[in-house]
């Protein structure tokens, strides 16, 4: 495997822009036509995973059309930035000997989710890896990267593919506050492993500075029973960045790890740990 998925759902993407003859309603119809209709599996997942349509995505490209168009010259850049995944799955089997390898699938959207996964597969949205004279149009609060970040975001990624492989039935909106932060944390905690580096920065510089603030509200929400606000970028409290949660679970997952140290299925327990969330909720005071 590992191979990197990407010409056929951006050419279609391509194609459709071209055939729109820059007339808005054309492009919707193009964008069915090509880029939905012939979309691959994992374009399919995304669309699904995201609700995305041709409409939602039509009125996106047309607000920032120079900021896509000049997206073109960014594909080769990540397809060769993309070849850190093989390397990153075999450290990975260092502490997880049945981790799966996963193909990258390169697709376009709306700005909805920088990456998901399908079975064996990391999706990432092109959209978020702009050239740097286009960086500045970006929506507000979201990420921005640079093909120099994408090694971790792979690295998160590759984590989130191992946990749908061993539960694929498993599902995410189902999910509690304590078990989403175990799912993201882990990614993040191991990612960094793997990466030496996290794939979101702020909420960590955040959580550092105000840990206190932070414990007593998750610890207030998880009692609530909600989740909102902590993750997917949200970030509903004023002052605050948003994935907060992020943090809380990437120090769940190293206290975790820091207590286990010497066994050998540490990795492994974190991975997998917000299925059976239990054994973390001895650190759930914990601060940074």
């Amino acid at each position: 495997m590992n191979d990197i998925q990407t010409h056929t759902d951006l050419q279609s993407f391509w194609m459709a822009i071209e055939r729109s003859l820059e007339e808005p309603a054309l492009l919707v119809r193009s964008l069915e036509e090509t880029y939905f209709v012939h979309a691959s599996d994992s374009l399919r997942h995304y669309i699904e995973f995201t609700r995305l349509t041709a409409e939602r995505l039509a009125a996106v490209y047309w607000s920032r059309h120079e900021y896509y168009d000049a997206l073109r010259e960014r594909e080769k850049q990540l397809h060769e930035a993309a070849r850190a995944l093989p390397s990153l799955h075999s450290a990975l089997m260092v502490d997880l000997p049945h981790a799966v390898p996963a193909d990258l699938a390169v697709v376009i959207g709306d700005f909805s989710y920088l990456g998901t996964v399908a079975p064996r597969t990391i999706l990432l949205g092109l959209e978020f890896f702009p050239s740097s004279t286009w960086r500045h149009l970006i929506p507000v609060r979201l990420p921005c990267l640079s093909t120099e970040d994408l090694g971790s975001v792979l690295a998160h990624e590759l984590i989130h593919v191992q946990q749908l492989e061993r539960f694929p039935e498993a599902n995410v909106a189902a999910l509690d506050l304590l078990q989403l932060a175990l799912l993201e944390g882990a990614a993040e905690y191991v990612g960094e492993r793997l990466s030496q580096r996290r794939s979101t920065l702020h909420p960590h510089a955040f959580g550092q500075a105000h840990a206190a603030e932070i414990w007593t509200a998750f610890n207030g929400d998880l009692e609530q029973g909600t989740a909102h606000g902590w993750f997917y970028n949200d970030a509903t409290r004023s002052g605050w960045p948003r994935d907060v949660g992020y943090y809380v679970g990437y120090e769940l997952c190293r206290a975790y790890h820091a207590d286990h140290v010497h066994d050998p299925q540490v990795v492994e327990a974190n991975i997998y740990g917000f299925l059976t969330p239990e054994p973390f909720k001895a650190y759930l005071a914990f601060q940074s």
